[in-house]
Parts: C-alpha cells; structure tokens; sequence
C-alpha cells in the first residue's frame, strides 16, 4: 500500500521512482561519509540525478510521512483502532483499495464518523493529484498576480 504506483502512472502513493531516487541518494551519502575525498555522483537510469530532484523526492516523502501520521493520529482520536486507522488513511492516501481490520476487503467505510471520512476524502485527494499541487491550492501566493 506504501508504495502506490509506477513513475509514470497515474496512481497516488509515493511513486517506485521516488523510492528508487531516495535510496540512490542514501547509497551516495553512505559512500560519501566512508570516502570523504570522493566525487560521488547517485544516478538513476545511467544519468546524473540533480540536487534539485533529489530534494524535491525527499520532500515529497517527508510531507506525505507528515499527512501519514497526522491523518493516522486524527482519526485514532476518534476512537478508531490504530491498525484499522492506519491502514485506512493509507488506503486513502495511496489510492490502493481496502485497508485491513474494520476496512478490510469485506468491510466498507460507511460505519466511519463523518469527520473521517472528510478526513479520507482529503487523503484521497492529495494521493492522487499529487500532494504538492493538492496544497498549492491552499496557499496565498497561488492566487496572486
């Protein structure tokens, strides 16, 4: 469920290529602290990955992480067990299909208080038209001349 979709697809989730970037530049940082003189260069597809992309992917995991666990904690304040929360935002953030425990692939969400379920429309929403754009939405700037 994490891991939502191929780069090119339209699925929501963190992206494999994210995946994929993220730990090129785990494996560049490693080797960088044990060959400190070294010119090390992470690539991906036999190209050099930009600084720009590769905290652009971080980013993007670090906020989706973010609405991970708020969305989790949320809706355990509601008295929703914490797999069954989990697994729910998840679902909803990645576009995926069912969760596990009460949201399982024979139960539905219908049972779900109504500020979860603006909670998992809102999950839905940043999943799948991507997280970044989802909150340039709500920021300021994006209205302004």
């Amino acid at each position: 469920m994490f891991i939502g979709a191929s780069g090119g697809s339209t699925g929501g989730g963190c992206k494999v290529s994210r995946f994929q970037i993220l730990g090129r530049q785990l494996r560049a940082e490693i080797w960088r602290l044990l060959h400190p003189r070294a010119v090390i260069t992470a690539r991906f597809n036999g190209k050099p990955i930009t600084r720009s992309t590769m905290d652009s992917s971080a980013a993007f995991f670090v906020l989706y992480m973010i609405i991970l666990t708020a969305s989790t904690l949320i809706t355990t304040a509601f008295g929703i067990e914490l797999l069954t929360a989990f697994t729910g935002v998840l679902t909803c953030l990645s576009n995926v299909g069912p969760g596990l425990n009460m949201l399982g692939p024979v139960e539905n969400f219908a049972w779900l208080p109504s500020v979860i379920k603006w909670l998992f429309s809102f999950c839905m929403l940043a999943g799948r038209l991507e997280l970044f754009a989802v909150f340039l939405l709500f920021m300021p700037g994006t209205y302004r001349k």
